[in-house]
C-alpha cells in the first residue's frame, strides 16, 4: 500500500490548523463540523450522501479492512469536491468485533505493523489534499492508548502529512473521565501538533436519564474532561465523532431524543457527526434504501442550518472585555492595568476563560462556557445556562434564581474551597429565614455520576434544577450547605 494519488478534485491551497481550542479551515475560518459517519462498504454511495444531506461538511469514513489508497479515491474526490472533509479511521479491534466499546487490547506486533503501515500508505497518497483528516482506533482500550496513539500520529506525521488527528478517548470517553480520570499519559499529547479529541455520546453516559440538564450537563462534562490534557497548540478542540439514539444499535435509548438534542445545541464542541449512514439498525440515518429515517431528517435539518458563528472570548491579566459573538471572533480586550475588572459576556458567546483573581464576571442570557482558573473570583451568572470548568481556589458562584438558567460544573467545586452564592436564589421563594427549613426550598440528588441542586419557590414546591456538579453524586444537602451562602 503506497504511492502518492493525483486529487484533482480539490485545487484549494492552505491547510487546516488548530489554536487554542478551534479548528480553522485553509481560508481561515473557524470551522464547525457538520457531518455523518459511513462505513467503507457504503463509498458508492457518495452522490446520494451527498444529496440527502446539504450542507453536509464532515464525513467519518469508518475502515473495517485495509485497501489501497486508490480504493478510497473515488470517494474521496467526490466529497472533497464538494468541501466535505474525509476523516479516515480504523475501526477494527483485537476481538475481531470491530465494534469498539474498549474490548481488547492495544494493537501489538503484527496487527500494530500492518496499522501503522496503512495509516502511513494513506497519509503519504493524500498529503496533497488538505480535506484529508485521520482519526485513531475507534473506541479504544485505555491500556497502553496513549503509546498506542503516539505511533499512529508518527506513522502519519512521518510522511509529511500535517492534517489534523482525532484522537479516540478510551471507550469513546465515559463519565468517569469527566475530571480528567482518562487513564491518558499527557506527556505524549504535549508535543503532538494539529491534534484534537474525538468523544462518542449515547444515552448510556448519562445512565439513561431523559433530563435535559443531566444529559446536556454530563457531555460538557466528557468534553472538558478531555481538554484536560492538551497539546502543542494548547486547548484541544472537541468534535463528537458518534452519537444517535441507540446504544447497541438495535434498542433506542429511552433518552435518545435528549441526547440528539444535547449534542445538536451544545456550544462547547467544534461540532459533530452522527452514526451512520444504512446501518438497518436503530441508529440508522436511513431506512437501507436510500430515504432517511425520522433520525435522518432530524440530523439532515441539523446540518443544513449551519454553524452557530459563535467563538471563544479568553480573557486573561485583568482585563475588561465585551464579547460581541461575531463570525470569526472578532472581540474587543482592554488592559486595565491590573485593577479589579468587570466582564460582561454576551448571550452569543460560546465560552470564556477567567485566569486571574478579583474578577467579577456576569453572564446574562444565552449560553456559556467559562473557564476558571484563578482565584478569589466572583462570578454571578443571571438567566442562560452555563458549564464552569474551574480549576482555581476559593472563588464564590452566584447561582441564578429558579427559572433563571442553570450552572453546570464539570468537577466537584465543593471541595476546592469554593462557595456557592444562594442568597439571590433563595430570595426569590417565600423562605422565611429558619435554616431547619432549607430542606423545604432545596434539594440535592445524586444522578449516577453528578448531583442536581434544585430550588422551589414555596415549601415542598415545584422545583427547578439552579446547578449540577459532577462527582458530588453521594453528597446530601447539609454538605452542600456547609460550602454554601445562604
Amino acid at each position: 500500500m503506497s504511492g502518492s494519488i493525483s486529487n484533482n478534485a480539490y485545487t484549494g491551497g492552505g491547510s487546516f490548523s488548530i489554536s487554542n481550542g478551534q479548528i480553522f479551515d485553509p481560508n481561515g475560518n473557524v470551522f464547525e463540523a457538520r457531518g455523518i459517519g459511513v462505513f467503507d462498504w457504503n463509498m458508492n454511495d457518495a452522490d446520494k450522501i451527498l444529496a440527502s444531506f446539504p450542507g453536509l461538511n464532515f464525513v467519518r469514513l469508518a475502515i473495517y479492512s485495509y485497501q489501497d489508497p486508490s480504493a478510497y479515491q473515488a470517494f474521496v474526490n467526490t466529497m472533497t469536491s464538494h468541501g466535505v472533509v474525509v476523516e479516515f479511521e480504523n475501526h477494527q479491534t483485537t476481538t475481531g468485533s470491530n465494534a469498539g466499546g474498549a474490548q481488547g487490547h492495544a494493537f501489538s506486533g503484527q496487527m500494530l505493523s500492518q496499522e501503522l503501515s496503512w495509516y502511513s500508505s494513506v497519509a503519504s497518497a493524500y498529503a496533497g489534499n488538505p480535506l484529508v483528516w485521520f482519526g485513531t482506533n475507534n473506541e479504544p482500550p485505555v491500556d497502553g492508548l496513549s503509546y498506542w496513539q503516539q505511533a499512529t500520529y508518527d506513522a502519519i506525521r512521518n510522511t509529511g502529512n500535517s492534517a489534523p488527528i482525532m484522537l479516540e478517548l478510551p471507550g469513546g470517553g465515559v463519565p468517569s473521565m469527566m475530571n480528567g480520570g482518562n487513564g491518558l499519559d499527557p506527556s505524549v499529547y504535549a508535543g503532538m501538533n494539529n491534534v484534537l479529541w474525538d468523544v462518542h455520546y449515547y444515552g448510556w453516559a448519562p445512565n439513561y436519564s431523559s433530563d435535559p440538564q443531566t444529559v446536556a450537563g454530563t457531555l460538557t462534562g466528557l468534553v472538558h474532561g478531555a481538554q484536560a490534557i492538551t497539546s502543542a497548540n494548547g486547548v484541544m478542540p472537541v468534535i463528537i465523532g458518534e452519537y444517535g439514539p441507540s446504544t447497541d444499535g438495535y434498542n433506542t435509548d429511552p433518552n435518545g431524543d435528549a441526547i440528539i438534542q444535547a449534542v445538536h445545541q451544545s456550544n462547547v464542541t467544534s461540532g459533530a457527526v452522527a452514526w451512520a449512514w444504512s446501518t438497518g439498525s436503530n441508529d440508522n440515518l436511513t431506512d437501507g434504501w436510500g430515504n432517511l429515517s425520522s433520525y435522518g431528517q432530524e440530523v439532515a435539518s441539523w446540518i443544513s442550518s449551519g454553524g452557530n458563528g459563535s467563538a471563544p472570548l479568553v480573557v486573561a491579566n485583568n482585563v475588561e472585555a465585551n464579547a460581541s459573538g461575531a463570525a470569526n471572533g472578532a472581540t474587543a480586550i482592554q488592559d486595565v492595568n491590573g485593577q479589579s475588572a468587570t466582564m460582561q459576556i454576551d448571550p452569543n458567546t460560546q465560552y470564556a476563560t477567567v485566569a486571574e483573581s478579583q474578577i467579577s464576571v456576569a453572564a446574562t442570557g444565552g449560553d456559556h462556557m467559562l473557564f476558571v482558573s484563578g482565584n478569589n473570583n466572583t462570578i454571578a451568572l443571571s438567566g442562560g445556562n452555563s458549564m464552569i470548568s474551574d480549576s482555581g481556589w476559593n472563588n464564590t458562584y452566584v447561582v441564578p434564581q429558579g427559572g433563571q438558567g442553570w450552572i453546570g460544573f464539570d468537577s466537584n467545586v465543593l471541595y476546592s474551597g469554593d462557595v456557592l452564592d444562594l442568597r439571590s436564589a433563595l430570595a426569590a421563594t417565600d423562605w422565611n429565614g429558619a435554616a431547619d427549613m432549607l430542606p423545604a426550598y432545596l434539594g440535592f440528588w445524586g444522578n449516577g455520576s453528578s448531583a442536581t441542586l434544585t430550588i422551589s419557590a414555596t415549601a415542598w414546591g415545584n422545583t427547578s434544577a439552579i446547578a449540577t456538579i459532577a462527582g458530588a453524586d453521594g453528597t446530601d444537602l447539609s454538605t452542600l450547605l456547609s460550602h454554601a451562602i445562604t
